[in-house]
């Protein structure tokens, strides 16, 4: 462990959910802001995909528990390739927790109220992760039957489907899912700026007091994770490691260079 070296409480890099890690660049700043306005106000589905390692997950997280903190009921689940049948019983579930309604039957009724007349206060959302892994357009048609239950004009269930780039290919194969679509947004990757504001950001929360990244090191850390926070969390943990373990003071670019060639060695 470095963090006694570098006089750190916490872990700066770890690629697990913690909102006091969360950094809000202007691309994050932007989605929430799209997306809890949308969620607040049952837009039916929306979109939300961007490259591996960009953020989705943990925005999708981070947008959760803030709908949680004001008594929205917010449900999530993975479809790691999930066969029609498998999403069907698995979204089944999330209805009834979410809503109470039984998805082998209340599906076949056009008034929300009557298949579910003890949930129909607040919103309620539903937030798909790795949707990409959806391969079968029957999987789809469940969602699509889910547009189809209303109250009071309003949506039964605000959908938030997350997955990489290909989804958009993918959803222009499915035009009845595809249209209904009705806020879309693409988490890009940190720019050089956002990059090294990340880095002291995350350093800042963990307990630092001074900079220990030179601003050479920095650019490279940007360059060569191409702004992917998952990319730069793990570049700059290793190289933090390095860095200790050799009694430097500051992290340079020679040590960011040798966390490299180590990353790159294992894969």
């Amino acid at each position: 462990m470095y963090r006694e070296y570098w006089g750190l409480k916490e872990d700066p890099f770890s690629n697990t959910f913690d909102h006091r890690f969360f950094y809000l660049s202007r691309g994050f700043e932007e989605a929430v802001k799209r997306f809890l306005s949308a969620m607040t106000e049952n837009r039916g589905v929306m979109l939300l995909v961007g490259p591996t390692g960009v953020g989705k997950t943990f925005l999708a997280k981070l947008i959760a528990q803030q709908l949680r903190s004001h008594g929205i009921r917010v449900a999530q689940m993975i479809t790691p390739r999930l066969k029609p049948e498998g999403f069907a019983k698995k979204i089944g579930k999330k209805l009834q927790e979410l809503r109470g309604i039984d998805i082998d039957t209340d599906l076949e009724k056009k008034d929300a109220e009557e298949a579910a007349p003890s949930k129909n206060g607040a919103p309620a959302v539903l937030v798909i992760d790795e949707a990409q892994t959806i391969e079968d357009a029957e999987t789809f048609e469940v969602l699509c039957s889910l547009l189809d239950l209303d109250h009071d004009g309003k949506f039964v269930l605000t959908t938030l489907l997350s997955g990489n780039d290909s989804m958009v290919e993918h959803l222009r194969k499915i035009p009845s899912l595809n249209q209904r679509i009705g806020v879309r947004y693409r988490l890009r990757e940190f720019n050089a700026e956002e990059t090294s504001e990340y880095i002291r950001f995350r350093l800042k929360a963990a307990g630092a007091t001074s900079d220990i990244f030179d601003t050479d090191a920095l650019e490279d850390i940007h360059a060569i994770s191409e702004g992917v926070p998952r990319i730069i969390n793990t570049l700059c943990d290793l190289a933090m490691v390095i860095a200790a373990d050799e009694r430097m003071l500051r992290v340079d670019t020679e040590i960011v260079a040798r966390a490299r060639r180590e990353l790159s060695s294992l894969r």
